[in-house]
């Protein structure tokens, strides 16, 4: 029995689904730390900043994180509506060239940055605005995600059931309420399940600012398919 305990505990930290995203510079100290004291397996950096630009720090963040340990490392890009959806997948893959990472989440929210609202367009401009950065991503080679609420979702599509053309794409999606469960989701854009979580916001975690997140406990093989 003490020997089966072990094992199972031994499995849990192995396949802890714990992360972080963060839009600042972090060291390799910072990760390893996260690793260490909250069992981080997975982080999102942002690599494409809401006013229309690369994150520098992008790189040095992706390394850094890998330095660390943590080799399941995407990246997010907040696109500015007001620039060509194809032109800022191409300027982030191709800034990218070099480094691994897996995922590109694209964030859709609100955007304040000037002259980057999704607000100055149609639902369906939205919707085909979305559509054209997806595509990018995927015939650049690259695996496309999208980090998106029912609230935002129906604030710049229109409704929560609007433009499920990215229902087989995964979902990430934010409620700060401090669980890690996905009993709160609300199906919208044509997911009925979630992927990842975003469970808490700014947090103060290693000497670094981070969001919590997480995804459900998975074993062997089932945790390499998610990736």
């Amino acid at each position: 029995m003490k020997l089966l305990l072990v094992v199972l505990a031994i499995a849990t930290v192995a396949f802890a689904s714990n992360g972080v995203d963060l839009s600042t510079l972090a060291t390799v100290e910072n990760f390893q730390c996260l690793v260490d004291t909250q069992n981080v397996t997975f982080v999102v950096l942002r690599g494409y900043r809401s006013f229309g630009s690369l994150d520098p720090n992008i790189k040095a963040n992706l390394k850094n994180a890998q330095d660390a340990g943590i080799f399941f490392t995407d990246v997010y890009l907040f696109p500015c509506r007001g620039k060509s959806p194809v032109d800022q997948a191409n300027e982030l893959i191709d800034h990218l060239s070099d480094v691994d990472y897996n995922y590109i989440w694209v964030d859709v929210e609100t955007n304040s940055s000037p002259g980057c609202s999704w607000a100055a367009s149609t639902a369906e401009e939205n919707c085909n605005f979305l559509e054209q950065m997806v595509n990018q991503i995927s015939k650049r080679g690259r695996a496309p995600g999208i980090y998106a609420s029912s609230y935002m979702w129906t604030q710049i599509m229109g409704s929560a059931s609007a433009c499920p053309k990215f229902k087989a794409l995964p979902i990430w999606y934010p409620h700060y309420d401090k669980t890690q469960t996905f009993n709160d989701f609300t199906p919208f854009g044509g997911w009925t399940k979630p992927n990842y979580k975003q469970y808490q916001g700014t947090t103060n975690v290693c000497g670094v600012g981070v969001d919590l997140n997480w995804y459900p406990q998975c074993s062997g093989e089932e945790c390499l398919q998610k990736k």
